[in-house]
């Protein structure tokens, strides 16, 4: 079954706004993580966010197009 940008619209809002949660939260635990001695667990935990921030502008993207497409 197709959906329409209408139809996506809050369930992509849902997903946005909890990416953004979760980077805020990744973000507060930011100095802890700086504190720490091993340099792949600081590269591990920055991938992450940056990660997370990609997958936001993904869907962002996903939205506008299907935006356009309908």
């Amino acid at each position: 079954m197709m959906q329409t940008s209408q139809n996506l619209s809050h369930p992509m809002a849902t997903i946005k706004a909890r990416l953004n949660e979760t980077i805020a939260t990744i973000n507060d635990l930011g100095q802890d993580v700086g504190n720490m001695e091993d340099q792949r667990i600081r590269d591990l935990f920055n991938t992450t966010r940056e990660v997370l921030k990609d997958l936001v502008t993904a869907y962002d993207l996903y939205e506008k197009r299907s935006q356009r497409l309908s």
